[in-house]
């Protein structure tokens, strides 16, 4: 019994059909059926003697197409897929021996803007071929990503092709690159256009993004040089202007010590001097470099110096100091006597 099932009919057709093929005179006979695989192996057989008349080069264009055709279920059986005509001349051969009506596997047809089209005759053919199920199978991920693919890519041409609608960045891109990549175990001759339109999309986008982030990078690292070059050149200008200032501080401590040398040297000198007026009773002339020995020259040096005193002669004679202090008050300003020295 046949039961009520859509595709025993078809079953039915390639059974008898071969069953005509391998009679035996005007007789068909059971043990030809058991052959075939009876109902449900008869198709399959069908596809299986017409794959292995292929040469090996078309075998793997055909196992690329037949896979192309089936459309992975997702929780119920999977189902035909109607794909445009692949450009590949190899599976177009795989359509021309398949649809021929020997084997009438695959149909062919038009879409409704003319375009070419191919599909699996029965379903019964995707659920009685073992091999076949076996090659979904093994790929039956792509299979998927490629019913999602195409459904974005439906929608896309329905609104005009808008950019908004093309795969995004992320999974939808990273499945289709997986698509390209494994192209030669599924056709996507209907896909790559969308796919390809995606990616450069894409690449503008970060290429845009690539070079916003660059000139933010470059504008950053500008402006921390300058801060830098800037710090640098306060730095440099205070360590020069510390350095002036040090240089200066130890040209006026040389200056102060020659001076203060200079002083106590004359002032020796010249005590030395007032004191032999004194002892050659001359005390005015003692005055006179004495007030030489204390006089401006002194006044350029700090408070602490300069010399308290300068040192006092060694007098003989008790009113020596006294006798000097009254002659200072009675003498009147006169100029210096240094070259008085040269008389003594």
């Amino acid at each position: 019994m046949l039961g009520d099932e859509p595709d025993n009919l078809p079953l039915l057709e390639h059974a008898l059909h071969e069953l005509w093929l391998r009679r035996q005179g005007p007789l068909l006979t059971f043990g030809t059926y058991r052959a075939i695989g009876g109902i449900r192996g008869a198709i399959a057989e069908r596809a299986r003697h017409a794959y292995r008349s292929l040469p090996p080069a078309q075998q793997g264009a055909a196992r690329r197409l037949l896979v192309s055709l089936v459309t992975p279920g997702e929780g119920r059986e999977d189902t035909r897929a109607r794909i445009p005509m692949p450009d590949d001349p190899d599976e177009r051969e795989v359509i021309r021996r398949f649809s021929a009506k020997e084997n009438r596997l695959l149909v062919t047809d038009t879409d409704p803007r003319r375009q070419p089209t191919v599909e699996v005759s029965h379903e019964a053919l995707i659920r009685n071929w073992k091999e076949l199920r076996e090659w979904v199978d093994e790929i039956r991920g792509l299979l998927r990503i490629r019913v999602r693919i195409r459904t974005d890519m439906a929608r896309w041409k329905e609104h005009k092709r808008p950019a908004s609608l093309l795969l995004q960045s992320g999974l939808p891109l990273a499945e289709a690159r997986r698509l390209l990549e494994k192209h030669e175990h599924i056709v996507i001759d209907d896909l790559r256009p969308y796919i390809q339109t995606s990616l450069k999309r894409d690449t503008r986008r970060w290429r845009g993004t690539f070079a916003v982030l660059a000139f933010g990078f470059l504008s950053i690292a500008a402006i921390a040089v300058y801060f830098y070059e800037l710090q640098s050149s306060e730095a440099q200008a205070r360590a020069a202007a510390e350095q002036a200032q040090a240089e200066a501080a130890r040209e006026a401590d040389r200056a102060t010590a020659e001076l203060r040398r200079a002083v106590e040297t004359d002032g020796r000198r010249l005590t030395q001097i007032a004191g032999r007026y004194l002892q050659s009773g001359r005390p005015h002339q003692a005055i006179m470099v004495a007030r030489e020995a204390f006089g401006p020259l002194k006044e350029d040096l700090p408070f602490q110096e300069r010399p308290m005193r300068a040192h006092r002669p060694v007098m003989h004679g008790r009113s020596s100091g006294s006798t000097l202090a009254r002659t200072a008050r009675r003498s009147r300003p006169m100029p210096p006597i240094l070259s008085t020295t040269t008389s003594l």
